[in-house]
């Protein structure tokens, strides 16, 4: 039961992170949104190991998992906050939804999980379709909208390599998920400042409401509560499982994008998101499982 609450946890949160990355830019330029993000999720979680002794508190005999996990974050999360100034909040969870796609790569090669069918090539192949159609959609929209969509696929490429490589890590030497938590966010720390300093060349901040806020939501809710129901539901479930996650945030950020912050998608991307979605679906068989309870109402009938 404690692993579906926070399956969906994550599945809650996925969903809304992108329009609070995007929310978070309002005032303050992206790399000093994120990096503040991290610095308060890193403090928060720091102050719950020293108040509850059962978070697991860092270990210097994990610092390679903390080094692993910590590339879900840096350079990733940079690059996904760059794309949402020339991209919308629905689009970026759509681009993050290839992740089953990509992970199912590197788990044949990291895990010697070989679970791609023709199904899941077919499945690929429209997905990636799909990707075209938003790539040219944006392209023909702006110019800097190509390099959201870039960043974006790259950031997405780096977090499913992380994150099937700390599987097989976890497998030799399991870590607690919210050690884990802090372990990464404190590694990711250097690098998001060492960024901030060579990119913005000062450290002034002018914050808005809507900037704090989305900031606030991110580092303890997105961050803390997000990465550490993560990092448990990657140790508990099958690569397979994690992989449908992506499948069902990009529909409900696509929503939220829309109705809440007004947000407005062409044609062809909307065609494109689609596409990526219908591919997801198709290389989870979530139409043929359809196809059988449907069945098996009528014939129960």
């Amino acid at each position: 039961m404690a692993v579906i609450a926070a399956y969906i946890t994550v599945i809650l949160i996925w969903s809304t992170t992108p329009l609070a990355i995007k929310l978070s830019n309002d005032s303050l330029a992206p790399i000093a949104a994120v990096s503040l993000r991290m610095l308060l999720a890193f403090v928060g979680g720091w102050l719950v190991t020293l108040l509850w002794r059962k978070a697991g508190r860092l270990q210097l005999a994990n610092v390679k998992s903390y080094a692993l996990a910590s590339l879900t974050l840096f350079p990733s999360m940079p690059m996904v906050y760059y794309a949402a100034q020339f991209i919308s909040s629905g689009l970026i969870s759509v681009l993050f939804g290839l992740m089953p796609l990509v992970s199912a790569v590197f788990a044949a090669y990291i895990l010697d999980e070989h679970f791609l069918t023709w199904r899941r090539v077919v499945a690929q192949l429209i997905a990636l379709a799909g990707l075209v159609l938003i790539s040219y959609g944006q392209l023909n929209l702006s110019e800097q909208a190509i390099y959201g969509v870039l960043l974006t696929v790259l950031a997405t490429t780096i977090y499913a390599w992380s994150s099937v490589y700390l599987k097989k890590f976890n497998k030799t030497q399991e870590v607690a998920a919210f050690e884990q938590t802090v372990g990464a966010l404190l590694f990711s720390l250097p690098g998001m400042f060492i960024c901030w300093w060579l990119i913005e060349d000062d450290f002034q901040l002018v914050f808005s409401a809507t900037s704090a806020i989305s900031v606030s939501y991110l580092a303890f809710v997105g961050s803390l509560v997000g990465f550490f129901a993560f990092f448990w539901v990657l140790n508990k479930l099958s690569m397979s499982l994690i992989s449908i996650i992506p499948v069902i945030t990009p529909m409900l950020a696509l929503w939220l994008g829309m109705t809440v912050a007004g947000e407005e998608l062409a044609a062809i991307t909307l065609l494109g998101a689609g596409l990526i979605i219908s591919g997801l679906m198709l290389y989870e068989g979530i139409p043929m499982w359809l196809w059988k309870k449907a069945r098996c109402y009528w014939l129960n009938r």
